[in-house]
């Protein structure tokens, strides 16, 4: 936890300025070609049929995930994830 109480660092104007962040990942072929499939039979691209795995991993985790879910800065940023993908469907 920051020295302002959250999980999140505040910018130098005093705000929390919350980005997305960019991560490389690499997979082997087979993996790759499952998850095409996968994706596609959901409706989504890749890229969030990934995004929505780690959240499903994160909130059916042990008692961490659980208490960071509760957490106002983690449920704002659930339901900003929920309202995009709302809005790409």
């Amino acid at each position: 936890m920051d020295t302002n109480g959250t999980h999140f660092p505040a910018h130098p104007d005093g705000q929390h300025h919350h980005e997305m962040h960019q991560a490389s990942i690499r997979f082997g072929p087979e993996l790759w070609l499952e998850m095409l499939v996968a994706a596609d039979a959901a409706g989504v691209s890749v890229s969030e049929y990934v995004r929505e795995a780690v959240v499903a991993r994160l909130a059916t985790g042990a008692g961490i995930a659980s208490r960071r879910l509760r957490h106002p800065d983690w449920q704002a940023a659930l339901v900003r994830a929920c309202t995009k993908e709302l809005r790409a469907h």
